[in-house]
């Protein structure tokens, strides 16, 4: 074993071994003398064999980040502006986009209005991440709403990214229909993020306004509606316990409702529903 021997006080020896291979070794040490009565004696003696294991190097882990994914909007209105005007406010820029001109400056009950799912990162935002995406519920990707893609970009230096749901009045939307994002694992090695909670959340499409009261939807989630002032935000959390409270979604009031879709109340025998109010929108 190619090594310096180097002499330490007290009868102390070391010796450097630079660039050691990752391994598993058995150690030993010769010492070479003489007998201490007869000089011309030569005398070499082998110590017990010392085990040790060299590791490879530690790479420091690529940080990772966690995206889960919530409905901002739960609700779209696949309807046209031939209908009505909704009479409760007029001449005042609604707070949805895809609103097209000449009916800009009127809240209607017949849309179009999108929904709106964010996702969001939770780690290192100094790179882009994509996200990937399954696409469920009961309405039909690319017929009842413009095709989704089943995957978003975060950019870098960005904290989340919006994925909306446009309907498209195609005549079979005369019955709520329904739109669940699920993420999906990624799968880079390392990973670029892992999926935390939620990790799903659901839509509706309505060809027009207003939407059923609360109620079990077809697909096992659950639609929740509650009354509050126009125009304004709120907050809403579930427990299934009424002690432990997770935020799910934050939306705004529209013609005196607050509206949520949770998707996971099919797999929870019991569920409760809480809405904080805002002071406005949310930051996202």
């Amino acid at each position: 074993m190619p090594a310096t021997a180097i002499a330490r006080l007290h009868g102390l020896w070391c010796f450097d071994w630079s660039n050691a291979p990752a391994d598993a070794y058995a150690l030993t040490a010769v010492a070479s003398g003489h007998e201490l009565d007869d000089p011309a004696i030569p005398v070499t003696r082998t110590s017990a064999p010392v085990s040790i294991t060299i590791l490879q190097p530690v790479v420091p882990p690529t940080p990772t980040n966690v995206v889960d994914i919530v409905a901002t909007d739960p609700f779209a209105i696949a309807g046209t502006n031939i209908s009505w005007i909704w009479p409760r406010e007029s001449n005042a820029v609604p707070a949805w986009p895809a609103w097209p001109p000449p009916q800009w400056k009127y809240f209607t009950n017949w849309g179009p209005k999108t929904a709106l799912f964010t996702v969001r990162r939770f780690g290192d935002p100094s790179s882009a991440v994509t996200v990937n995406y399954n696409i469920g519920g009961t309405a039909s990707n690319g017929v009842d709403y413009v095709a989704l893609p089943g995957s978003v970009n975060i950019s870098a230096g960005s904290a989340y990214a919006h994925i909306p749901v446009v309907p498209i009045d195609n005549d079979s939307n005369n019955i709520p229909k329904t739109v669940i994002l699920s993420l999906q694992p990624d799968t880079n090695t390392p990973p670029d993020y892992l999926v935390g909670i939620p990790p799903c959340a659901e839509a509706v499409i309505f060809y027009q306004w207003p939407g059923p009261v609360s109620a079990m939807l077809p697909d096992g989630g659950f639609q929740f509606s509650g009354s509050g002032p126009d125009g304004a935000w709120f907050v809403l959390q579930n427990s299934t316990d009424l002690v432990n409270w997770t935020s799910t979604a934050t939306n705004q009031v529209f013609d005196g409702s607050m509206e949520f879709v949770d998707p996971g109340a099919v797999l929870n025998p019991v569920g409760f529903y809480q809405t904080i109010p805002l002071a406005g929108p949310p930051a996202y």
